[in-house]
């Protein structure tokens, strides 16, 4: 998760020397495609995204069924981390998928607002 709030802050950062004139944002059809960001290799597509968004919520209620069980044997608490862990590593990829889908819809809206002056 720290990656992923990096990440994200360091896209913040670009977006801002950007918008103040400091940076240069281009369209992404001109930026060659080894410099943009590659969202298929997360999800294929929204489509593949909403899915995988389905199906977390669903393991969600999976995570319940350890309240007042972890103490009952190592099996138990090891079971319930490796959901723990399955569960945030699925938040990260949804999480950064929507981040990144996001910023690129705010980037097009800020270039699209600049052609407009």
């Amino acid at each position: 998760m720290e990656r992923l709030w990096v990440l994200g802050a360091t896209m913040m950062a670009i977006l801002c020397a950007a918008e103040n004139g400091r940076g240069r944002m281009r369209e992404r059809s001109v930026v060659p495609p080894a410099q943009q960001w590659r969202l298929e290799d997360l999800y294929a597509s929204d489509q593949a995204w909403k899915k995988a968004k389905d199906e977390l919520a669903g393991r969600l209620e999976g995570i319940l069924a350890f309240q007042d069980t972890l103490t009952q044997s190592a099996a138990q608490m090891l079971s319930c981390l490796q959901l723990n862990s399955e569960v945030s590593k699925s938040l990260g990829r949804l999480h950064a998928y929507a981040a990144m889908n996001r910023l690129m819809d705010e980037i097009e809206t800020i270039l699209v607002r600049r052609e407009g002056r």
